[in-house]
């Protein structure tokens, strides 16, 4: 099984890497679905990497893609290691994702790609707050082991 922490570890490891749309690489950029790819890699976990794509989300994409490989989990299992989606401008077109993370200044955290930032962050993720109110759908990684705090 996959440790949530090593996970959480993983996606905190592309924290101030530049955000570079459709990016790849930790050298010279990546997106959120870089995040999303680069973490499932480093697990060896079967992601295909669907890596042209528009900055204009198209509302069906992101989440067919993620649907293939990772497992949808109910809103109510925001824990540690779990995917997530977002709407950003339109509840209907849900085009950014992000890894929830544990203990980041005493919440849940955040790790993300954030073009307004140009750079991958990670920050305070609070029931409530903007990001929160935005989650569109939460995933799992497969084969992870269930969360112990």
């Amino acid at each position: 099984m996959i440790s949530r922490y090593a996970i959480i570890t993983k996606a905190r490891s592309f924290v101030n890497v530049p955000w570079v749309h459709q990016g790849r690489s930790k050298e010279t950029g990546i997106d959120c679905v870089g995040l999303i790819a680069l973490t499932a890699q480093a697990f060896d976990l079967t992601y295909h990497d669907l890596a042209v794509y528009s900055q204009q989300p198209d509302g069906i994409t992101l989440h067919r893609e993620l649907d293939k490989w990772f497992i949808q989990k109910e809103l109510s299992d925001i824990i540690p290691g779990n995917i997530l989606t977002f709407w950003v401008e339109h509840r209907s077109r849900p085009c950014h994702a992000g890894i929830i993370t544990n203990d980041y200044r005493g919440s849940l955290g955040l790790v993300h790609t954030w073009r307004n930032k140009g750079r991958c962050v990670e920050h305070r993720f609070v029931e409530g707050s903007v990001w929160w109110r935005r989650i569109a759908r939460v995933y799992e990684f497969p084969g992870v082991e269930p969360w112990q705090q």
